[in-house]
């Protein structure tokens, strides 16, 4: 081996570097482990837990009363034999059935429910992503979104549309007078139609929200995107939709004032996760 002292310096072998928007972070394009997703979101949380509750508040605020305003008013005033029948002397008896009215209302009103929550949902989900990686972002992000509501309002439509069928059914029955015992029965099935959905959401369409609002993808590739990129994470992502379900359950037994705390931070903890997982270079598809 020849050693010549005047040759310039082997240069070093650099680590890689990775960008936080595709894969980065450090982990080399692969999800991080569940403890340092939660560990190094909460982190993120309560460097910006101003702005990340702030506008859980002013989201409420703005769409509180068209959201909750007339679809709690009907179901008063549809429930309110019950209610009567439940504040009377009748307290030991039998419990009062639900008119056949409330039933087919009910497609109605969650219709009106998940159009009336995507209107802001993806400049929170704009505004989450900015946190998962450290850009410091203002409230003001929230309201950057509009441009993303169709599609994520497609999205929403489609991970909705078994719950919207069965209680589509349970209209039509009522609408043929069947008995509030079969109807309430069918309705009961309403919470089957969402389990599969539910399941695959654990497995990684949880992302496809992030997808379509930070790569800019229609509802279809977004979720084509979020499956493809978590087909080496299953257990990594169900662990950790399993842990956020678990804190935020803890947040409601808290006086329900735990969950504004656990509510944002899970965001931030799915938004984490999405930032470092695999990414392709998809284009732009509405």
């Amino acid at each position: 081996m020849n050693y010549n002292p005047y040759a310039s310096p082997t240069a070093q072998p650099q680590p890689p570097q990775y960008s936080q928007g595709g894969g980065g972070g450090g982990y080399g394009g692969r999800m991080p482990p569940v403890g340092d997703v939660l560990r190094q979101s909460w982190e993120l949380f309560k460097q910006n837990a101003g702005v990340a509750i702030g506008s859980l508040f002013v989201v409420l605020f703005i769409i509180g009363i068209p959201m909750f305003g007339p679809t709690l008013g009907l179901r008063i005033y549809l429930l309110r034999d019950v209610v009567s029948a439940a504040s009377s002397g009748a307290r030991y008896g039998r419990p009062p059935l639900m008119p056949a009215e409330y039933f087919m209302w009910q497609p109605v009103l969650s219709l009106w429910t998940l159009v009336i929550g995507q209107i802001f949902a993806p400049g929170t989900t704009r505004m989450n992503v900015a946190i998962a990686r450290n850009e410091s972002p203002s409230m003001g992000i929230v309201f950057s979104g509009f441009d993303r509501v169709p599609a994520a309002l497609g999205w929403a439509l489609l991970v909705q549309t078994p719950l919207l069928l069965v209680q589509g059914l349970v209209a039509v029955l009522a609408l043929a007078d069947v008995g509030p015992v079969a109807l309430q029965a069918f309705t009961n099935l309403s919470l089957l139609a969402l389990l599969p959905i539910v399941v695959l959401q654990c497995l990684g369409l949880v992302f496809v929200p992030w997808f379509i609002v930070d790569r800019k993808l229609g509802p279809i590739a977004a979720a084509k995107a979020a499956w493809r990129a978590t087909s080496n994470y299953r257990g990594e992502t169900f662990l950790l939709m399993l842990a956020l379900v678990g804190f935020n359950v803890l947040g409601c037994c808290a006086f329900c004032v735990g969950i504004f705390i656990t509510a944002p931070w899970s965001m931030v903890a799915i938004a984490y996760a999405y930032a470092h997982l695999p990414q392709e270079q998809y284009a732009s598809q509405g």
